[in-house]
C-alpha cells in the first residue's frame, strides 16, 4: 500500500519537481497538489492523504 500524499507548494515549478521526485518512488503516490494554504485544507478533507508536505505556502 503506498503512501498517499498532498503538496502545496505556491510555485508551480516546486510542486512539479516535488510531483515527480515523488512519484519516481514505488512506496508514495501524489494524489493532490495545491497552490496555497486554503487549497491544501480543502484538498487533505477531501481525500484523506497519509501525509502533507507543505513548502513556502501562503493563505
Amino acid at each position: 500500500m503506498a503512501i498517499r500524499v498532498v503538496l502545496a507548494d505556491d510555485h508551480l515549478m516546486v510542486s512539479e519537481a516535488l510531483a515527480g521526485m515523488l512519484c519516481a518512488e514505488a512506496d508514495l503516490e501524489v494524489v493532490g497538489v495545491a497552490v496555497d494554504g486554503r487549497e491544501a485544507l480543502a484538498q487533505v478533507q477531501a481525500l484523506r492523504p497519509d501525509v502533507l508536505i507543505l513548502a513556502g505556502c501562503r493563505t
